[in-house]
């Protein structure tokens, strides 16, 4: 008989994967219109970055007891990559109306 604990993590780590594959499948392609293509480009940066920083950081600043650095690192990217993706399209579509906004003046 399974645990308790092997149970609820099939049920967080299920949405989870899904969530991730609809993140990349929504935010990581590119767009024909090219003012939203620099929305995606941004994106794609900005959850590079953040993605690759948190893997660096949070493991040293909230490190689990008994798991190996590499081990959190990759639990923080896996939890990090998903949020970091929608966020940098948010972005790059908030500089590009503050684009917009200052070529109109």
């Amino acid at each position: 008989m399974p645990s308790k604990w092997l149970l609820v993590g099939l049920a967080l780590a299920a949405p989870w994967s899904a969530f991730i594959v609809f993140s990349a499948r929504k935010f990581w392609r590119t767009s024909d219109d090219s003012r939203k293509a620099r929305y995606y480009i941004v994106g794609k940066f900005w959850c590079v970055f953040v993605t690759v920083g948190v893997a660096l950081i949070l493991p040293h600043a909230v490190p689990f007891s008994g798991i190996p650095y590499d081990i959190a690192a990759v639990f923080w990217a896996v939890g990090t990559f998903p949020l970091a993706l929608p966020a940098g399209y948010w972005v790059g579509w908030f500089i590009g109306q503050l684009d917009e906004q200052l070529q109109k003046k």
